[in-house]
């Protein structure tokens, strides 16, 4: 569950604006759109047929 303060609980220079954004929660929000746009466009594609059935783990070893 989400928390929140009503904002006469807060210290009066957090109640007057809005809070500033985390660039860190930012960078975040852009890579989970990113990741979800590009698997998007990844099923769209006319090479996902080819590859999409290639086990990933079985490539992740050292030779």
């Amino acid at each position: 569950p989400l928390q929140t303060s009503t904002s006469m609980h807060l210290p009066t220079f957090i109640q007057s604006k809005p809070l500033l954004l985390s660039v860190s929660t930012l960078k975040q929000a852009q890579h989970d759109i990113t990741k979800k746009t590009w698997a998007r466009s990844w099923v769209k594609s006319p090479r996902y047929p080819h590859s999409h059935h290639i086990n990933v783990k079985m490539l992740a070893g050292s030779f």
